[in-house]
């Protein structure tokens, strides 16, 4: 997930943020929260390299200027690989 990044209009002295309120606010991290219809599993936060798990619900956090990536197996573990 992305969303569009920052922007500044302008040109020289006269650029100024085209983002409406406070720009830190805007920065601030996120909670997003990832919901699948059928469980998942090893999935991973690729922008921080952390392990989320199995299951069908997770939660990452996410700067709205940065891309929020996950992966997951393609496939689900073997009884033997458990």
């Amino acid at each position: 997930m992305v969303k569009n990044p920052l922007r500044l209009g302008g040109a020289g002295s006269r650029a100024r943020p085209l983002l409406s309120g406070d720009r830190r606010a805007a920065l601030t991290p996120v909670r997003l929260k990832i919901r699948f219809v059928r469980p998942q599993w090893k999935v991973v936060d690729e922008r921080t390299g952390r392990a989320l798990g199995d299951g069908r619900r997770f939660e990452v956090d996410w700067k709205i200027d940065e891309a929020a990536v996950i992966s997951m197996a393609t496939k689900a573990p073997s009884s033997q690989e458990k």
